[in-house]
């Protein structure tokens, strides 16, 4: 029996559709597992932050902000700069608006902790889906004070080549396991991981990412063990300086493939960006 040339029509019709459906769909989960991050962070495999060593990390914030996404909260890391400013991950704070930053805890963050409201500020460059040049800035609009549970971090000036297969540490708010929010009541973890410089990153990464910015390098993860994960995103990577042994920010965390994944996470260098922090928050922050 011959098929009406109108029902083949129709038949085509139904079939590109369903083809374009699978195309599109595959084309977006390449672009949320290979070029983009998951929304929440947090540390997997950390140790979690005393009293005695808290002073340590205070500079550490936890920033509520609206992703790229711009429908979905987000909570992420960052760090102080200056009692005025903040830096944290672009796609943390991505539609602009306010973020609410949470500042001087290393458990409970947020239960009677009222936050400091901020106006983010996005590096012009950033691009979400390839996670290029992921860095934002987060004016405060009243000036936190600085106390022995709320300090700063400066940045470091050193070419991060310089410092390849360097252990660093990072740290965040998070559950200890694959849970996508805060636990009940949130503590603060940290961790040693070793840093990889951007070159090594992409040779180890090629077969998952589309791209690896240049801006960008990576931490070495142990699989199912440690790394960095839901709620850790713009959460600050450190070292100790060289001359006097005071935390440097080398990075701040960007994307992951998964909390217990063998692939690097990678991290977003402050070094490119120094000359864009300083003259936005018109300080020397090195």
């Amino acid at each position: 029996m011959t098929m009406p040339s109108s029902l083949w029509i129709l038949l085509l019709t139904l079939l590109t559709q369903v083809c374009a459906r699978v195309t599109n769909g595959d084309a977006e989960l390449r672009l949320e597992f290979q070029n983009a991050t998951a929304r929440h962070g947090r540390i997997l495999g950390g140790t979690a932050v005393t009293v005695n060593t808290f002073p340590l990390y205070n500079y550490h914030v936890l920033v509520k902000g609206t992703g790229a996404s711009g429908i979905a909260e987000t909570f992420c890391g960052g760090a102080l700069l200056t009692k005025n400013y903040v830096i944290t991950a672009a796609h943390c704070v991505a539609s602009g608006g306010s973020a609410s930053v949470y500042v001087g805890k290393r458990t409970d963050p947020i239960t009677g902790n009222t936050p400091f409201q901020g106006v983010p500020i996005i590096h012009p460059g950033f691009k979400y889906n390839y996670m290029a040049n992921n860095i934002a800035l987060v004016r405060l609009i009243k000036a936190v004070t600085i106390s022995g549970t709320v300090g700063t971090i400066r940045l470091s000036s050193v070419h991060p080549s310089t410092l390849n297969d360097i252990v660093v540490k990072t740290m965040g708010f998070g559950p200890a396991d694959e849970t996508t929010v805060l636990p009940t009541p949130p503590v603060m973890n940290v961790i040693e991981m070793t840093h990889l410089y951007g070159p090594t990153c992409k040779s180890d990464t090629i077969d998952v990412y589309v791209d690896y910015p240049p801006e960008t390098g990576c931490l070495s993860t142990e699989s199912g063990a440690k790394g960095v994960c839901f709620g850790d995103g713009g959460g600050p990577v450190i070292y100790p300086s060289a001359t006097d042994n005071s935390p440097k920010l080398l990075a701040i965390n960007s994307q992951y493939l998964a909390c217990s994944s063998q692939y690097p996470s990678s991290i977003t260098y402050i070094f490119p960006f120094i000359g864009w922090i300083q003259a936005t928050v018109r300080l020397v922050l090195t």
